[in-house]
């Protein structure tokens, strides 16, 4: 009688113990599971950022006879090795670039500008939500003009396209995941001293109006990090 109260003790310990190591397992793994979802997000870790963005156009080198500021818009992808130090990608486009008024031309020039940039960070904040940044870099310009003709159905066109730079800086503000993103930069496309890339008319007055242009571009958007 003694040997089955004993065994029927044992039993019941061994279950009693199994249980709470159970539940003791349970609570753990939902407790770290609460913790990694509601963790905060730092952006000192490697990380991948990117934007959309609409701005305008200003400041050019045109002079007096400049037709006025032009509405861009575009989008970057950039990726930050511990928040800090990184590269970019960075693309817009102006569907009218004002230019010095000619009667030549059917309407402003489309203009886009695709840089690779090196950009330099400084977050702070206590989940690192804010980000000044400064890039630079070199890229490629491209400018398509259309001409005056008499006959509608036949367009002239001119087409032109040239090495440059950029250098600017702006501020992200997070909350979480997603933020808004405000830019400065200034480009340069550099001067082009020769003209065999112009295989007519048209291509050359399109390289004019490109060659050693230099303008400033704002703009502000939408900006993401993950």
């Amino acid at each position: 009688m003694r040997g089955t109260s004993f065994v029927i003790a044992a039993a019941l310990a061994v279950g009693v113990s199994a249980t709470a190591t159970a539940q003791t397992a349970a609570r753990s793994a939902a407790n770290h599971a609460t913790t990694t979802a509601a963790g905060p997000y730092y952006s000192t870790e490697n990380h991948w950022l990117a934007s959309g963005f609409a701005g305008t156009n200003f400041g050019d080198n045109y002079g007096e006879d400049r037709g006025g500021d032009s509405v861009t818009f575009g989008g970057q992808i950039g990726y930050l090795w511990h928040g800090y130090v990184g590269a970019e990608a960075l693309a817009d486009f102006t569907p009218g670039f004002k230019v010095p008024n000619t009667i030549l031309l059917a309407d402003d020039p489309h203009l886009s500008s695709y840089m690779a940039n090196g950009i330099v960070a400084a977050p702070f904040g206590s989940h690192d939500q804010f980000l000044p940044y400064f890039s630079a870099g070199m890229g490629v310009f491209h400018m398509s003009t259309n001409f005056v003709t008499l006959d509608p159905a036949n367009s002239l066109t001119g087409s032109q396209g040239h090495f440059g730079g950029n250098v600017g800086g702006g501020f992200i503000g997070y909350a979480g995941n997603v933020g808004v993103r405000g830019d400065l930069r200034w480009y340069n496309v550099d001067t082009k001293h020769d003209d065999f890339t112009a295989s007519n008319a048209r291509d050359l007055f399109t390289l004019r109006l490109l060659s050693g242009l230099e303008y400033w571009r704002a703009n502000i958007g939408v900006a993401f990090r993950w």
